[in-house]
């Protein structure tokens, strides 16, 4: 397949690595399995030239911005063999700064009884779907008897979380501000409430999350709710391709009041669809994009710095979706949100398991209780089955 030399940053993707630009931090697990490090970049080269392109490029940023990818001559350069004791020394600075501008760096590290793969990586990249789904197919790639996804003994697991813990704390400790919390609930009660509920999964766990928020909460605010995740149906393939990185994310938004009245907002981008891509067909075809790169930058930088609106609750989730492999995720412990907000949450179906990760900030838990928040997460899993306490305000 011949790839283009060179391929125009699309304004999508300056939007999201603005929005969200924190280093992400994918790692899926196997047992040990015999690893050759010139085999194994010369398959996974092979994946990006012919599944993931836009891992083959470099993404120089010029006065701060990125104009352009360019096409690498080495497309494996970031793929790193390494040992498992190498890979817990890496702090979140060198991991970090390992991305380099290709954005991307895929370490494989071993002992004698597990193989870990970790993707670090950035919006700018790519969405986290594309991102897990280049791990994932990186790992298959390698591995033997890869028709099924892999299976952990109990000393494996024991093994994949203590790394989980370790990297996470690797990322908290640059965030001192923040805390970090993991629950963990079988998957079939949530799915439960979705169908009480007459509502989507990642809906009803946005309500489910809002309701709780508000029942454990001292003041009665509104909750600006915001979701990331994936467009529902539509050709999936078509996600991954080098000039849009973030093709197919989406960022919806709601209001929930107090009194359990809800209804969907207007997002960062508003619902002016048409408008966002009269821009894109504007951006492709101006001749100058450094020039206009520079002032969505600075249009996009000064609205995230300008904090949340007073009053209101500010309630994030970013899902992304089941899987059947061992899989992490790092949280995010972004600087905008250290703020007295409750903030963001990780949602991750991991098998037959929902994990939840929050980032409470030190300065909203000065007034909120998280066990109260904990333990009234767990009645409304229950007590919502029959009476939600919700109601939708039709349009």
């Amino acid at each position: 397949m011949t790839l283009p030399a060179i391929i125009p940053m699309h304004p999508v993707d300056v939007f999201y690595g603005v929005v969200v630009p924190q280093v992400q931090t994918y790692i899926v697990a196997a047992p040990r399995f015999e690893l050759d490090q010139d085999s194994a970049r010369e398959r996974i080269g092979a994946l990006v030239r012919e599944r993931f392109q836009r891992h083959a490029y470099h993404m120089p940023r010029k006065l701060g911005v990125i104009t352009a990818l360019r096409l690498a001559d080495d497309l494996a350069e970031p793929v790193t063999v390494l040992s498992l004791a190498e890979l817990e020394a890496l702090d979140a600075d060198a991991l970090e700064a390992a991305r380099g501008d290709r954005h991307w760096r895929l370490y494989i590290a071993q002992d004698q009884e597990i193989t870990l793969m970790m993707l670090v990586f950035d919006h700018i990249m790519s969405h986290g779907f594309t991102g897990r789904g280049f791990l994932y197919a990186a790992l298959d790639a390698l591995r033997p008897g890869a028709a099924a996804p892999p299976a952990l003994s109990a000393p494996q697991q024991a093994r994949f979380e203590a790394y989980q813990r370790h990297i996470t704390a690797q990322f908290l400790g640059r965030a001192p501000w923040a805390t970090h919390t993991r629950l963990s609930i079988p998957s079939s009660r949530l799915r439960e409430l979705a169908r009480a509920m007459d509502q989507p999964f990642t809906e009803a766990a946005m309500l489910w999350l809002a309701r709780s928020l508000l029942d454990a909460s001292d003041r009665a605010w509104p909750v600006d709710a915001s979701i990331f995740r994936m467009e529902q149906g539509g050709d999936r393939s078509t996600w991954i391709q080098a000039p849009i990185g973030n093709l197919g994310l989406q960022l919806d938004a709601w209001e929930i009041l107090p009194s359990g009245a809800w209804a969907p907002g207007q997002g960062l981008v508003g619902d002016d669809r048409d408008g966002l891509e009269r821009f894109v067909r504007f951006y492709e075809g101006f001749p100058w994009k450094l020039p206009i790169a520079l002032a969505m930058k600075w249009v996009l930088d000064r609205a995230r710095k300008a904090g949340p609106p007073p009053d209101r609750e500010r309630l994030v989730i970013n899902n992304l979706g089941h899987t059947t492999y061992p899989f992490f995720r790092t949280m995010f412990f972004d600087p905008a949100n250290d703020c007295d907000r409750f903030g963001l949450v990780f949602l991750d179906g991991v098998q037959d398991r929902m994990e939840l990760q929050f980032a409470f900030p030190q300065e909203f838990l000065a007034h909120f209780d998280q066990a109260t928040f904990e333990a009234t997460l767990m009645e409304n899993l229950a007590g919502m089955m029959s009476e939600a306490r919700l109601r939708r305000i039709e349009a």
